[in-house]
């Protein structure tokens, strides 16, 4: 099918699926809250990540829903509305990047991106059926994304297969001089250099942690589970049960690194440079820029800058 089919059906999908809120409508009434997105939206054109895909030759769908700032693990904590799922059953499509991954279900689009801080590209790409991936840290340009905690950020991809997801990856990879986290060019060929040395027909030793394996587990989840273990195994790789004892500290361990470096990032939307200002006037009793974060963030982001300053203030 050629590019101009294809653009056409993501069209017809997304005025199917319009009631499901995956993306976000950028021609409005000149509401203030719509303008401020528009412009946000122009400025990350710019980002390396895209003018890479333009490069390439992909055309831009839009601009998918998500948790504000990131901070969410269902997309319900939007300005612009929760993403709603198409099932039956109203379930959750994940977070925080789940406008992306329920756009790339419903074939609003042939893939698309999202930022990976503790999982939200990976989660919702689980709860749609798609595949998400994190790439390794500083393997693609952060530049021109909105961070929520910088040591932990990853653009990812959301597409219907592995092989759309490496598709893209293989473009928007790469080292770039304006992000001072993104690995450099020798580095990279290192890297590559290893693995070309490796031979192309080997079997892996593949370590599954036993913690992975919650009681809580669905027992058909458990099943596919099993069934993909049984599957690496016929193709001549072998199955270690191993143990990661820090992983019940891993929650605990995000929710001090992220909320912390959440109220640092974020505390530059004061309304002066960043941000809009607060639709009431300044009084003795209120600095202008307080009433201005009180105002135009989520509740949710306000409890994790809250958080945040708890951390950094111990």
């Amino acid at each position: 099918m050629s590019l101009g089919r294809i653009a056409q059906q993501c069209l017809k999908n997304q005025a199917k699926h319009i009631d499901l809120n995956p993306l976000v409508p950028l021609s409005t009434n000149g509401d203030a809250v719509f303008r401020s997105c528009q412009e946000a939206d122009e400025r990350r054109a710019r980002a390396t990540i895209v003018e890479k895909l333009k490069a390439a030759g992909a055309a831009i769908a839009g601009k998918t829903n998500l948790d504000e700032f990131g901070m969410g693990s269902h997309s319900i904590n939007s300005i612009h509305g929760p993403v709603k799922s198409s099932s039956e059953d109203g379930r959750s499509v994940g977070g925080s990047s789940g406008g992306s991954a329920l756009a790339v279900a419903t074939e609003q689009c042939f893939a698309a991106l999202g930022t990976d801080t503790g999982g939200s590209v990976r989660l919702p790409a689980a709860w749609t059926g798609t595949v998400g991936f994190k790439p390794s840290y500083g393997m693609v340009s952060r530049w021109g994304v909105v961070a929520y905690a910088n040591s932990l950020d990853t653009v990812g991809v959301v597409a219907r297969n592995v092989e759309g997801t490496k598709q893209v990856y293989d473009i928007i990879k790469g080292h770039d001089p304006r992000d001072p986290t993104s690995l450099s060019d020798p580095t990279r060929s290192r890297i590559e250099a290893r693995l070309a040395s490796r031979p192309k027909e080997r079997s892996l030793r593949i370590g599954v942690p036993k913690e992975y394996v919650l009681a809580e587990l669905h027992a058909a989840i458990h099943t596919h589970w099993s069934t993909a273990l049984r599957s690496l195994r016929q193709k001549g790789h072998s199955i270690h049960h191993i143990t990661l004892p820090t992983t019940k500290a891993a929650l605990s361990a995000y929710y001090v690194l992220a909320p912390a470096e959440a109220s640092s990032n974020l505390a530059k939307y004061d309304g002066v440079r960043y941000g809009n200002k607060a639709s009431v006037d300044r009084d003795k009793t209120n600095v202008l820029f307080a009433r201005t974060r009180g105002q135009n963030f989520g509740a949710e982001v306000r409890r994790r800058i809250l958080l945040g300053q708890k951390i950094g203030a111990g």
